[in-house]
């Protein structure tokens, strides 16, 4: 690893992964120090479900919320809504529904692109004694940034 090597660049980023979310992340010990990360959303948020979401992974021995629980959840919170919102079950109807409403969802207010890929609403996080931190954007900061390396 860097850390087995000392090498400490100015910044660690895992950019466009999400993987200090994940459960083995804090088993690098010190090696998984300092290290920027993206996720979709964070417990503190408030957003519908989330809070309820890392509780249900909290019993089950996750310290940190993994990304791919928050994403699969707002998706089936999409369909959810779509189905209520649409009366229907119809693909195309749904389709169309779902590009031009909003939905209130864990992962936050998703809206959606004429490509059908959702606007792009990501946090930094960094991994700061031991725990995943949010450090931007700053009204959802629980830390501030380390930028250089412990």
């Amino acid at each position: 690893t860097m850390h087995q090597l000392g090498y400490k660049p100015p910044v660690f980023c895992t950019c466009g992964s999400q993987v200090t979310t994940l459960s083995a992340w804090p088993k690098l010990g010190a090696a998984a120090e300092g290290a920027f990360g993206q996720t979709v959303s964070w417990p503190t948020q408030g957003y519908p479900g989330l809070k309820e979401l890392a509780d249900v992974f909290k019993t089950r021995g996750y310290e940190t919320l993994p990304t791919y629980a928050i994403v699969g959840y707002a998706v089936l919170q999409v369909v959810e809504q779509a189905v209520q919102g649409a009366q229907t079950t119809d693909q195309e109807k749904l389709q169309e529904y779902i590009y031009k409403s909003e939905f209130k969802t864990a992962a936050g207010n998703i809206r959606f692109q004429e490509d059908g890929t959702p606007v792009y609403s990501q946090i930094f996080i960094q991994y700061i004694d031991g725990k995943n931190q949010v450090v931007w954007p700053k009204q959802h900061q629980t830390a501030q940034p380390v930028l250089r390396m412990p």
